[in-house]
């Protein structure tokens, strides 16, 4: 089917998909928020634009993941239209062999995990920003670039006329449900960064992933709580020593969650991962290597 912009001001509006596309729009004119998965959302945009008789001039990408710049490499190569992206986010998308490198351990990952879904055909970033609450102007174009870092590195939310779209800060209620564990890389980060969104007052909020929303604030809260219950997992189940990978399959088996590909692993076990790290850093779990084991232990039980 093919998607149409939807307005959210006379100037903003957006592309409804698996992952939301932006569209910033001055005298006919668009910079697009995110390019999707893959060329052919790419080609999906392209037609949505010209129904509407706007032209996409340039593309900022909030972060790097794949899903969020698989179709730069094709607005590159129909288009010619120049990537900006956050300065630590710009080695991913070009060469996003890095993304799934990284998952696996920083070694060689197998096919497998090079797929379309975490390995983005690779685009050439024209300029990088440092997300700092500034006004970020290019063009005829004024964007506040909001710093929401956690689900990546240095994961940017992009602000225009009071709609933000929001990243995957933001996860919504039918996401949230499907994906009982939010993919994020540091815990503590991602954390502060939902609280920066809930202060933040806007017209709309658009996610990443799913509907664009009035008030963010209840998601906010059921974002928090998501967070909440594998910390308070963790913690319940490392009275006494246990591996990662144990606490991980533990916790799918509990709450049904589905872990059958290799993908689906190296991503629940990447955020498991996020949250013992964030844990540690706040004094609440402790790790040691024994008989060869890295284990993890409640630090109320370490004392």
């Amino acid at each position: 089917m093919q998607p149409r912009l939807k307005w959210l001001t006379k100037s903003v509006a957006y592309i409804p998909a698996p992952v939301n596309t932006g569209v910033l729009v001055r005298e006919a004119k668009a910079i697009l928020v995110d390019t999707g998965l893959d060329k052919d959302h790419a080609n999906k945009m392209i037609r949505a634009l010209e129904a509407e008789n706007i032209t996409p001039v340039a593309i900022i990408n909030t972060h790097s993941h794949a899903d969020h710049c698989g179709g730069n490499a094709q607005l590159q190569h129909k288009r010619g239209l120049p990537v900006f992206a956050p300065r630590l986010e710009k080695p991913f998308i070009e060469d996003p062999y890095l993304e799934a490198f990284g998952l696996f351990g920083a070694a060689h990952p197998p096919a497998a995990l090079q797929n379309k879904f975490l390995k983005a055909k690779p685009s050439r970033v024209t300029g990088v920003f440092e997300p700092d609450d500034s006004i970020w102007q290019w063009q005829d174009f004024q964007i506040t670039l909001v710093p929401l870092p956690g689900h990546s590195p240095q994961q940017t939310g992009v602000l225009c006329e009071e709609v933000l779209f929001a990243a995957d800060v933001l996860l919504g209620a039918e996401y949230l449900d499907k994906h009982l564990i939010p993919f994020n890389s540091d815990v503590i980060r991602h954390r502060e960064s939902l609280y920066r969104l809930k202060d933040l007052a806007v017209d709309w909020c658009v996610p990443g992933h799913g509907t664009p929303m009035e008030d963010h604030r209840p998601s906010v809260e059921r974002n928090l709580a998501a967070l909440d219950l594998i910390d308070e997992w963790i913690l319940t189940n490392t009275q006494t020593q246990a591996m990662l990978d144990e606490l991980l399959s533990r916790f799918c088996s509990h709450y049904g969650v589905g872990m059958e590909t290799i993908s689906q692993y190296h991503l629940y076990r990447t955020a498991f991962a996020a949250h013992a790290s964030g844990l540690t850093e706040m004094g609440k779990l402790c790790h040691r290597v024994q008989n060869g084991t890295l284990l993890w232990e409640a630090a109320s039980q370490n004392q």
